[in-house]
């Protein structure tokens, strides 16, 4: 008997290996069809898809005997992951000088012909073999082998999908940590400036109620583009607050919703101008399975821009909400300001915000629209506008049903 050689590159191959994460990992049924494919394609009684580490032989998916760890020195494979290329094809093993007298061959279970195909990855690392073994001498011909070929062609593709659904997972986990650690520095840092700006704004309003008379005009202006850059402020980091709480869908609490009579007590609710006028589209029947409070939220935030955001006489809003099999679809129309079409692109970016000033003169902080589209993801949904400048913004979202 001659021990198998190590591979040239023995420590890459066997980072290659370790990189799929196969070893001692449970059986799968895609390796086992494959094995069982094996076997009927060449009327073999054995067949199985194994791996080699440094010291043994483990076997991933076996069909004709126990899937037991073996000595890489006494297997066939070692010797067959040394060529790249071609299969080891041994008709009778007990004329081979490398295996006559292997005891896998002299003994119990007395293997007479084996046939390895080496599992080589994209780097050219010989990773294992898919392999057929008989316990009489025997041949294969030229249809077998190909279709072993291709059998290990189809191994080699879950192996490279294994792998990077492994890189997937590892890169979610990463991002995962590096947005809580966002999350957590965000909260810390708002917090720690929102303290400070609130004394600003508490000091501005001081002034203003017990010493405003005593204020010359120019002081007065300060003080008032003091209180007002100071409640800019304070919104921008309630903004930043609210946007840094992660949504996730799966931690979202649902309820069955009767969509008609949630948004008339929203609206009914809502500091709203007495010019605004709501039509409202929703059938009485209709009803979803959704969280509450991120409905609400969204909708809360849009119908707020189609208030603020209008300069006509009369705030006209139309609300419809429909449903198709899958998808609740609203739409939120108004006859507001509208939106530049050069703005558009970027109106659900974080910090993105138009040139449109609402009724107090103020500019959004650019943050609302980033937290309605997120909520609205995390219900399963998309968000679009559409907008005429001067004439009006439409915007539609869908939530899965």
């Amino acid at each position: 008997m001659i021990t198998p050689k190590l591979s040239e590159n023995e420590r890459e191959r066997l980072v290659a290996l370790n990189s799929y994460r196969i070893l001692h990992t449970p059986p799968e049924k895609e390796y086992d069809e494959i094995t069982k494919l094996a076997s009927l394609i060449c009327n073999a009684p054995t067949s199985h898809i194994s791996f080699m580490d440094s010291d043994n032989q483990w076997t991933k998916s076996c069909l004709g005997m126990d899937g037991k760890d073996i000595k890489r020195e006494l297997t066939f494979c070692g010797h067959t992951i040394l060529n790249k290329i071609e299969p080891l094809i041994i008709p009778d093993t007990s004329k081979d000088i490398r295996f006559h007298d292997n005891p896998f061959v002299k003994g119990d279970p007395y293997f007479a012909f084996y046939a390895g195909f080496p599992l080589v990855n994209p780097e050219g690392h010989s990773l294992g073999t898919l392999c057929v073994l008989d316990k009489e001498p025997r041949e294969l011909d030229s249809d077998q082998i190909m279709a072993l070929k291709v059998l290990s062609n189809q191994i080699l593709k879950l192996l490279e999908l294994r792998r990077k659904n492994i890189a997937l997972n590892e890169t979610i986990q990463y991002l995962n940590i590096k947005n809580q650690r966002l999350n957590d520095f965000v909260k810390v840092t708002a917090h720690d400036i929102k303290s400070p700006l609130s004394s600003l704004v508490m000091l501005a309003d001081a002034l203003q109620d017990e010493y405003w008379d005593s204020l010359n005009s120019e002081v007065k202006n300060i003080v008032d583009h003091i209180n007002q850059s100071g409640t800019y402020l304070s919104d921008l980091v309630d903004g930043i607050l609210k946007n840094s709480k992660k949504i996730d869908d799966s931690h979202l609490d649902k309820e069955e919703i009767q969509v008609k009579t949630n948004v008339g007590n929203l609206i009914s609710v809502l500091d709203v101008f007495e010019e605004v006028n709501f039509n409202i589209e929703i059938s009485d029947e209709l009803e979803i399975y959704t969280n509450k409070t991120a409905f609400n939220q969204i909708l809360t935030n849009l119908i707020n821009n189609s208030i603020k955001y209008n300069d006509k006489e009369v705030t006209e809003i139309t609300i419809t909400i429909t449903e198709d099999i899958e998808f609740v679809v609203v739409n939120i129309i108004d006859n507001g300001l509208g939106i530049k079409e050069d703005e558009l692109h970027g109106i659900f970016n974080l910090f993105s915000t138009t040139s449109n000033t609402d009724r107090e003169g103020f500019q959004g902080t650019g943050i609302g629209l980033t937290t309605v589209k997120s909520l609205v993801e995390s219900l399963g949904g998309t968000i679009s506008v559409n907008s005429k400048y001067g004439e009006g913004t439409h915007f539609r979202f869908t939530l899965k049903k």
